[in-house]
């Protein structure tokens, strides 16, 4: 992967699968991944130098919008789109529920 990819996946209340998804991109890939969750979310994970943890735990606008389902997951597109996390022409969000 180029570094200009954004390479995502969300942990929000699913740490323990992202955990077990993690070990597996980590075991055939050597990028940067990025992971969104709450601070016991993120406690959850191995840590690994290609993991970059984006901690939600302070952002209401997202933790209220994941009581409606997947509107959580839009507004971290909407972020990752606006480029709210650096500077990059791809994105490929890992989805692992």
């Amino acid at each position: 992967m180029t570094n200009n990819t954004f390479i995502f996946t969300i942990a929000y209340n699913c740490g323990l699968i992202v955990k077990k998804c993690l070990e597996s991109y980590h075991k055939f890939h050597n990028s940067p991944i990025h992971i969104f969750g709450t601070k016991s979310d993120l406690e959850l994970l191995d840590k690994h130098e290609n993991n970059i943890y984006i901690d939600i735990s302070d952002d209401q606008v997202i933790k209220d919008a994941y009581t409606r389902g997947h509107l959580g997951t839009a507004h971290v597109w909407a972020n990752v789109i606006n480029k709210d996390y650096g500077d990059y022409n791809k994105i490929i969000q890992i989805d692992s529920d």
